[in-house]
């Protein structure tokens, strides 16, 4: 069977043979970003983008909604120009300390109220290396 196009219709009736999904031309590639980056096209405007960004030696944002390729799209550049990329993860609760180093303090207020000891705590168990850290 071949792939065909036009799965999803409008009249309502469900696909008779769901196989065909497992035809689709790109399911064999899908494996993570950093294999996949060598088949990623950036188009025309995108590469321009880049370029311009590596050349002028300045950051380029990217910005677009979630699965627009933001991701893939720094894989892409880091494969391209064979640098290893740290891979961060934004959140809305985000900072730029988070790169570096974090400071558990409600871990270590559990461990001071939990030990009786009256000994000095060790802080450098409630500290987290960040992405940037770990480099």
């Amino acid at each position: 069977m071949e792939y065909r196009f036009g799965l999803i219709t409008g009249d309502g009736v469900p696909l008779e043979d769901s196989s065909v999904l497992h035809k689709r031309p790109f399911v064999w590639n899908v494996q993570s970003f950093e294999s996949d980056a060598k088949y990623f096209d950036p188009g025309e405007d995108l590469a321009t983008a880049m370029n311009t960004a590596l050349a002028l030696g300045e950051p380029l944002l990217i910005t677009g909604e979630p699965g627009a390729g933001k991701t893939q799209a720094a894989y892409f550049l880091a494969y391209r120009l064979s640098v290893p990329l740290i891979h961060f993860q934004v959140k809305s609760e985000s900072t730029a300390r988070d790169l570096l180093y974090h400071f558990d303090s409600v871990l270590y207020f559990h461990d001071a109220s939990s030990d009786k000891s009256g000994r000095r705590l060790d802080k450098g168990t409630t500290w987290n290396i960040g992405d940037l850290g770990k480099q």
